[in-house]
């Protein structure tokens, strides 16, 4: 399964991820950008356009091969680790949060939070473990 990042529905992410778990064990996150709505507001959409080009390409530079990342829409993104544990992914995705502080996008400090959750133990089924998360 290929990295996804355009925006999608919902069921488009959970169909992508039962495709590449067939129901088996995977950890996803619900994610989405700190202050998003304000860096817009004070800097303009094109710098929350480039923040959102930064975000996108450091997940997919950081994640490994087989993850699966659905924007939502705005700053709000699903991301699916096939395989991996609430605290594999707690650890990849804490390492890349801090990463992204580190290095600000025109001159904005950009923090992400994350809900995470995982199959098992949190759902058995893949929207209910989107709602967990």
């Amino acid at each position: 399964m290929s990295t996804h990042t355009k925006i999608v529905d919902l069921e488009t992410v959970v169909a992508w991820i039962d495709e590449a778990t067939g129901g088996g064990p995977v950890a996803v996150a619900m994610t989405d950008l700190d202050e998003f709505a304000r860096l817009n507001e004070e800097l303009g959409r094109e710098a929350g356009d480039r923040v959102l080009a930064v975000w996108v390409e450091t997940l997919t530079g950081s994640l490994p091969d087989g993850a699966i990342i659905g924007r939502l829409g705005g700053d709000e993104f699903a991301i699916a680790l096939p395989h991996a544990s609430a605290e594999n992914a707690l650890i990849l995705l804490e390492e890349i949060r801090v990463h992204l502080a580190e290095h600000p996008v025109d001159g904005w400090t950009v923090g992400a939070t994350f809900g995470v959750a995982s199959r098992p133990p949190h759902a058995t089924e893949t929207t209910e473990l989107l709602r967990c998360a």
